[in-house]
């Protein structure tokens, strides 16, 4: 039996809720241990976020809790998957995305 190829005409997965660009500093807390890893929220929606640590190399963390630190705000989640541009963050429980949005823009007023 050979290896399978993968099929380009099946369907890929897709993100269940619209993500915004939002370029956020944040930081990653690693749970239990609470070990903070400082980067930014790529994008965000109601369901989770992308999130780039500042560092260049990054650990498979799939699978692990965490809690995601915003100016002071911190929300509970489950990294989901781990790839070249970042982690893939779940949130415990739905979000505002407008919270997000918020930020970013005062963000971007100060900087």
């Amino acid at each position: 039996m050979g290896a399978a190829l993968p099929n380009p005409l099946a369907k890929r997965k897709t993100a269940q809720h619209e993500r915004f660009e939002v370029n956020l500093p944040a930081g990653l807390m690693l749970l239990p241990r609470e070990v903070v890893v400082d980067g930014m929220i790529l994008n965000v929606s109601e369901g989770g976020c992308l999130f780039r640590p500042y560092q260049s190399y990054l650990l498979n963390r799939t699978g692990d809790r965490c809690a995601l630190v915003v100016r002071g705000h911190r929300l509970e989640g489950r990294i989901m998957n781990t790839i070249p541009k970042g982690y893939g963050v779940a949130f415990e429980r739905f979000v505002d995305v407008a919270f997000f949005l918020r930020l970013a823009q005062t963000q971007s007023r100060a900087g």
